[in-house]
Formats: C-alpha cells, sequence, structure tokens
C-alpha cells in the first residue's frame, strides 16, 4: 500500500505535465499526400528527382502487396513531407498534379494526440 501512494504521487504529476502538452498536441492535426506509386525503385527515384526540383520535398516508402495468386510484391510510394497547414499541402498537391499530370491525389489528415 505504501508503494502505491508514491506511484500514484508520481503518475498524478506526470499526468498533469504530459496533459498540458496533450492538449496542445490534441489540437495539432496533420496532413499527409501519397502522390503516387511505382513498381519499381528507379522509376520512383527519378519522380523524387523532378518533384524535388519543383522545391518540394518527398520521400519514397517500399510497400508490399499480394496479389490475387498469393504472391508478394513490391512497389513504392511516393509521400509528401507532413505538414501543419491544409491549405500549404493543397497548394503543393495542385502544382505536383499540375506538373506531373497526376489526378485523384488524396490528403490524409492525421490527428495527434
Amino acid at each position: 500500500a505504501t508503494l502505491v501512494v508514491p506511484q500514484t504521487s508520481l503518475l498524478l504529476e506526470t499526468s498533469e505535465s504530459a496533459g498540458e502538452k496533450d492538449e496542445v498536441s490534441q489540437d495539432t492535426i496533420t496532413y499527409i499526400a501519397p502522390l503516387v506509386g511505382f513498381g519499381t525503385l528507379h522509376s520512383a527515384s527519378q519522380f523524387v528527382e523532378r518533384v524535388k526540383a519543383m522545391g518540394i520535398h518527398v520521400s519514397v516508402k517500399k510497400r508490399m502487396s499480394k496479389t490475387s495468386k498469393g504472391r508478394s510484391v513490391a512497389w513504392y510510394q511516393v509521400m509528401t513531407d507532413t505538414y501543419t497547414d491544409r491549405n500549404e499541402i493543397e497548394h503543393v498537391v495542385m502544382r505536383v498534379q499540375e506538373r506531373e499530370k497526376i489526378k485523384d491525389v488524396k490528403i490524409i489528415e492525421r490527428k495527434k494526440g
């Protein structure tokens, strides 16, 4: 019983200080946009270079999918960096869509906290 009291008081202290941070982070919404997928890393890298030349930072994520026959296939998805301003990421996506002739890019909204 004596161990519970100090742990509880420590938990209360940390939860209060973390609570203040949580309030800020709960309001934090981040946005990311998967731009396009490629079958080869080389093609994805070429696309990344073209987009980086526009001054936009993107990264490549390796994804695994299964075919209808159960075979695993690797593919490469080019993603924007994480943004906190929706207007900014919409502007970035519009520029890339116009330049690279891409359609139907969906912006993913993530809530932190």
